[in-house]
């Protein structure tokens, strides 16, 4: 075998122009360069090819079949017109990730038949990982099932020696030619990375309808029947009957179990049992809506919400639990604490995991979390000096709570980043369930002491980690680019800025207030932060709009409208639920009501420029942005130096309220002109969209 051997690339096709251009451009962008590309036009009429002949590229050429000649002659064809050592196939409709031919030649050996990976279902608007584990499959693993996917990497000449491609089955060509190379060859090795991606665009003519596939099933088996064991016989019976949609019994499920495939087989008895809960998924993965209008509303309003909820709504119900269950004075230290951790988990983390909704840093997370480590570095050693001046209160838990932190928010990012909402709402959900029912029982055991409530949300952040591990995101980190560290510092500057009026307030609350008031202002604080999921959420589902190269000021403006009416409402509501919830909790109305006010004041004017910032982050303005809420961070710390070092009475702390909000005006003022300046002004700008 030569050390860089040239690899070819058969591709059939016919009639899909605009696929094919894809699938050529999916070759072209490899890795690993040294390639051949055959494309055979299988009788097209639709323009294939003019865009065959007009491509500029000496190491793409192709054949043109007057008539058609179907697809496995095609490929035929294709594998014995090529000259290189090594072949490996692609149809028309589906890509190869960047890293496809370079992962697949780090694992070939030709003591194996061939070598072949896991890939990627596109529906449409969702996709699903398959056979995202390595392993090396056995002539009696690939009689039970087609476990090698839809394309390999192989020698050229064992195709050719087997026969290649059999045109005569209807479907199940694939499937047929491998099993005829591990019979020969010996097994094959795949390796769990997918390193290309499968269209199941239903609206496109797919070659294998459900009546060719049963019928080449009865050729398939009539065909490999000598070497077919009683399991591979059982599985292919079971595999009819899934083809078919036929129903499968309790008691056939439990005979078939023991051959093996028990994740599928049950899948497959669940979508028969729970039909239509089975048609709703798949038309939600397809087109990203479901007709049943309680189904659409819980997966597009419902879950995106949990979704985004991050920690906000763990931390109310953990506070207001541990409020009423173990007492405010024991959750003075860990409200301040918290919020601070926040901050810094916001500088060292988020700044890294931001760049994921980037389309330039898209599928980078392997690359953006090895970083990520000189964030979280830096912040741990943050960490210790605000421990040694007072400032962090309990080092023993919140060292590993922010390295927990950490890793759950790079996840999360991959998460929005990807729509992967639902996963990243379980874990939300359970941090929350956790949250609110570890505070009943600890007190119930009378544990009542200052690092409960720490306790409680290391674990429950730990489990929320623990699920997006379990559930990760898989094959999409070809990508190795990464950010430089001057926009990552911009980044971290912008974010931790913006949010640090809101998170000094606990820390002010605790020098100047006793513990019970100070646990109910960061109460309050965190009651506002939940009102601000609803428009959060509708902002995460922007970001593609928002970053995208083609949006126009207008554009930016109509969402910033939507958005700012949403935290209006959100707000104005918190404002009644907060009063509400401090006046059950024995504090004063007119305090109650003040207190809220005032963070809601905050939370209004430092919100309304969210959608500006974001919009010049994700298109590398991060310098611009970080300069902008730099202004509000020098506000911020001035009014903070006020309240540590109780240069003004109490009474008269409201008066600090307009320096802050001035700052965040002025910031969302001078973020509006940067739009206009740097985006496409494609009509006269409406100021009431402003």
């Amino acid at each position: 075998m030569l050390e860089s051997p040239c690899i070819g690339v058969y591709i059939p096709t016919k009639n899909r122009v605009e696929l094919l251009k894809r699938a050529v451009d999916s070759v072209l962008e490899q890795t690993y360069q040294n390639f051949k590309i055959l494309i055979v036009d299988d009788g097209s009429s639709d323009g294939t090819f003019e865009y065959l002949t007009s491509i500029d590229d000496p190491r793409v050429s192709y054949i043109r079949n007057e008539i058609s000649e179907k697809a496995c002659r095609a490929r035929n064809k294709a594998i014995a017109a090529l000259d290189t050592e090594l072949v490996t196939g692609l149809d028309d409709d589906d890509i190869f990730l960047p890293n496809r031919l370079e992962e697949l030649l780090k694992v070939y050996d030709p003591n194996y038949a061939f070598a072949c990976s896991g890939y990627i279902w596109d529906y449409g608007v969702q996709t699903k990982s398959l056979f995202s584990k390595s392993k090396v499959i056995s002539l009696s693993d690939a009689l039970d099932l087609n476990q090698c996917s839809n394309q390999i990497l192989v020698e050229r000449q064992r195709l050719l020696d087997v026969g290649g491609f059999d045109a005569k089955l209807p479907a199940l060509q694939d499937h047929d030619l491998w099993v005829r190379l591990i019979a020969k060859y010996g097994s094959a090795y795949r390796t769990g990375k997918e390193l290309y991606i499968v269209n199941d665009d239903q609206e496109l003519e797919r070659i294998s309808s459900v009546k060719n596939k049963l019928q080449a099933i009865d050729l398939f088996e009539k065909k490999h029947r000598p070497i077919m064991s009683t399991r591979n016989r059982e599985n292919f019976a079971f595999y009819r009957k899934k083809i078919a949609g036929e129903k499968v019994s309790l008691l056939e499920l439990f005979h078939s179990t023991q051959y093996g495939l028990f994740s599928l087989k049950v899948r497959h008895a669940l979508t028969q049992k729970l039909e239509r809960l089975a048609r709703y998924r798949l038309e939600y993965l397809h087109t990203g809506k479901v007709s049943h209008p309680i189904i659409h509303w819980f997966m597009n309003y419902l879950v995106p919400l949990l979704a985004t909820g991050g920690p906000g709504a763990s931390r109310v119900i953990l506070l207001s639990s541990c409020i009423f269950f173990l007492g405010a004075t024991n959750t003075a230290s860990f409200g301040s604490d918290f919020f601070i951790l926040m901050l810094i988990n916001t500088m060292f983390s988020q700044s890294f995991g931001f760049f994921l909704l980037k389309q330039d840093y898209a599928n980078s997370f392997s690359a953006l979390s090895k970083k990520s480590i000189i964030g979280l570095f830096v912040a741990i050693l943050l960490l210790f000096s605000l421990n040694s001046l007072g400032v962090v209160s309990n080092l023993t838990y919140t060292l590993p709570l922010l390295v927990i932190l950490h890793f759950y928010y790079l996840l999360r990012f991959q998460r929005i980043a990807e729509s992967g909402f639902f996963v990243l709402a379980l874990s939300e959900c359970m941090i929350s369930l956790i949250c609110l029912i570890a505070p009943i029982i600890l007190s119930q055991m009378h544990i009542t002491q200052v690092n409960a409530p720490y306790l409680v949300y290391v674990i429950a952040s730990l489990i929320g980690l623990l699920i997006l591990l379990l559930f990760s995101v898989k094959g999409r980190s070809f990508n190795k680019k990464t950010p430089s560290l001057k926009k990552v510092f911009n980044i971290a500057i912008s974010t931790s800025a913006s949010i640090f009026a809101l998170f000094c307030f606990p820390y002010g609350a605790k020098e100047i207030l006793d513990a019970d008031m100070a646990s109910y202002v960061a109460l309050c604080i965190s009651c506002f932060s939940i009102a601000m999921l609803i428009p959060r959420t509708q902002a995460n589902k922007s970001l593609p709009v928002l970053g995208s190269d083609d949006i126009l000021v207008s554009d930016v403006f109509t969402i910033n409208q939507k958005y700012t009416k949403i935290i209006l409402v959100s707000c104005f509501i918190s404002l009644i639920v907060a009063s509400s919830y401090l006046i059950l909790l024995k504090v004063p109305w007119q305090l109650a009501l003040s207190i809220s006010s005032i963070i809601m004041v905050i939370f209004i004017c430092s919100q309304y420029g969210f959608i500006y910032l974001t919009t010049l982050s994700l298109h590398d303005k991060e310098g611009v942005v970080a300069k902008l809420n730099l202004m509000v961070l020098v506000a911020t710390l001035s009014v903070l130096s006020v309240v540590v070092m109780k240069s003004i009475a109490l009474e008269f702390m409201y008066l600090l309220l307009p320096v802050i909000c001035i700052a965040f005006i002025a910031r969302n003022v001078r973020a509006k002109k940067h739009i206009v300046n740097s985006l496409v002004v494609d009509k006269p700008i409406d100021d009431k969209l402003i």
